[in-house]
């Protein structure tokens, strides 16, 4: 049972294996990682519920404006929370010079 299905598994890989080229794979790799790092891009995000021109019930419109506002207030707040332990830590580090290390 298992025997037809490994070989047929087999012969499936045969030709994509053999057309492989690593070498050419990675070096397309790096060159699209190095040009994409020139590039910054910011990307925006765009909601229907924002759009008054768009058809959307009122009450359905304005329910999904809190739940994007309730995301948005989360975001800030773990924004907050990460930046207020980073400078916790950056005091931790100032204050005790060997924190962090096996001495400690």
């Amino acid at each position: 049972d298992l025997g037809p299905r490994l070989i047929e598994a087999t012969e499936r890989l045969k030709s994509p294996v053999t057309q492989a080229e690593p070498t050419k794979d990675i070096t397309t790799f790096q060159n699209l990682r190095f040009s994409s790092q020139q590039v910054a891009e910011q990307l925006l995000p765009d909601f229907y519920c924002e759009h008054i021109t768009l058809a959307m019930n009122r009450e359905r419109r304005k329910q999904a404006l809190v739940k994007l506002l309730h995301l948005i207030r989360q975001d800030i707040d773990r924004e907050r929370k990460s930046k207020n332990g980073l400078e916790n830590l950056s005091k931790a580090i100032k204050q005790t010079p060997n924190f962090g290390s096996e001495d400690s």
